[in-house]
């Protein structure tokens, strides 16, 4: 398998929308936290200035995800 690199701006921040929405999705479907403390929730709250309740989020975060498919 290549390796994948992910190395312009552009790039790392797509992989922390993507890390940061599968950490939700988990969360939402499992229950289970992000490492040291702090709740994914409210992280993308405020990395991504979002509101809305967790499902509401995911859906936006979803949305966010494909539009940067999209873009590319």
């Amino acid at each position: 398998m290549p390796d994948i690199i992910f190395d312009t701006p552009e790039q790392i921040a797509f992989f922390q929308l993507a890390a940061r929405k599968g950490a939700l999705k988990l969360w939402i479907n499992t229950g289970m936290q992000m490492s040291r403390g702090g709740a994914i929730l409210s992280t993308c709250k405020k990395v991504y200035g979002l509101k809305g309740n967790k499902h509401q989020i995911l859906a936006q975060m979803e949305q966010m995800v494909d539009d940067a498919i999209a873009a590319r």
